[in-house]
């Protein structure tokens, strides 16, 4: 839908799952995927995006999610609760788009990988991307970016951190 010349998209989800899998420790050093019962994963999805003028779009992407344990025990690891995306997209020339993002994500439960018994609360963390597309001629484009501009130290996972600052240059040809 639009309203007022945004672009307004809503999801919500519930799924009971009477099956769930996840990590379970069988001892201090080991664990193991395991079936531990029910859950319930519920949340929503609202997503805007609009024309700011006319060289310049933008957007932004919010999630959260509830996830519950309603049997076994278990505790869901390695997803945050919330997650915000924002990003522009702007066009300078016809040829060429600069399009700069931010990404952030809330806390979440992770095991700890020395100690599999003991579970712990992650960091929520923000990242800064930044990716310039240039298409010198209609099948080819070359892209030039970065993503964790501000280089920082963040686990996803307990023991992986995850990766710093990385460039990267793509060239797509399509035919």
């Amino acid at each position: 839908d639009t309203i007022l010349d945004t672009r307004v998209v809503v999801n919500a989800f519930v799924a009971k799952i009477t099956n769930a899998i996840t990590n379970v420790a069988i001892s201090s050093t080991v664990s193991e995927s395991e079936n531990v019962g029910a859950a319930r994963h519920q949340g929503f999805e609202i997503e805007l995006s609009r024309r700011i003028v006319p060289t310049l779009d933008g957007g932004v992407n919010f999630s959260d999610l509830v996830r519950v344990e309603l049997s076994g025990g278990a505790v869901q690891t390695d997803t945050p609760g919330q997650k915000l995306f924002a990003y522009l997209d702007w066009h300078p020339l016809p040829q060429l788009t600069v399009v700069p993002n931010v990404d952030m994500e809330s806390k979440r439960w992770l095991q700890n990988a020395v100690n599999m018994l003991e579970y712990y609360r992650g960091g929520s963390f923000t990242l800064v991307g930044l990716k310039a597309s240039y298409q010198p001629v209609g099948p080819v484009t070359i892209e030039l970016g970065a993503t964790n501009l501000m280089d920082r130290n963040y686990v996803i996972e307990d023991g992986y951190n995850g990766p710093g600052r990385e460039y990267f240059l793509n060239v797509r040809v399509n035919y």
